[in-house]
């Protein structure tokens, strides 16, 4: 399992707008994600979204949610994804694909 102290770390460079850092944090366990059990790997996607989202703009980490979203079944972790979306457009004030993603069209 992906270590908590990991994650809180990530979550904490991220609050800090310390983007870059947080995705060299979480590269290596991002790239074998499909071994993590879906809640983790759930996590681990929306945290690297939200760090990419503060270096390369929320296009791309929307782009990057948008390629995740086929990996997980269950309509929650799906609504999870949209909703992380929603509030990265939501932050970039983009209302029109905030009201989009949080219907659930990434």
């Amino acid at each position: 399992m992906l270590g908590g102290d990991l994650l809180a770390q990530a979550r904490a460079l991220i609050d800090q707008r310390k983007g870059a850092r947080a995705l060299t944090l979480l590269a290596a366990p991002y790239q074998r994600r499909e071994e993590r059990q879906a809640d983790a790997r759930l996590e681990l996607v929306t945290l690297y979204a939200r760090a990419l989202a503060g270096e390369k703009g929320v296009d791309a980490a929307v782009a990057e949610l948008r390629r995740n979203l086929d990996s997980f079944s269950e309509p929650a972790s799906r609504k999870q994804l949209c909703t992380t979306a929603g509030e990265l457009y939501e932050a970039a004030e983009r209302f029109d694909d905030a009201i989009r993603a949080y219907g659930g069209q990434l």
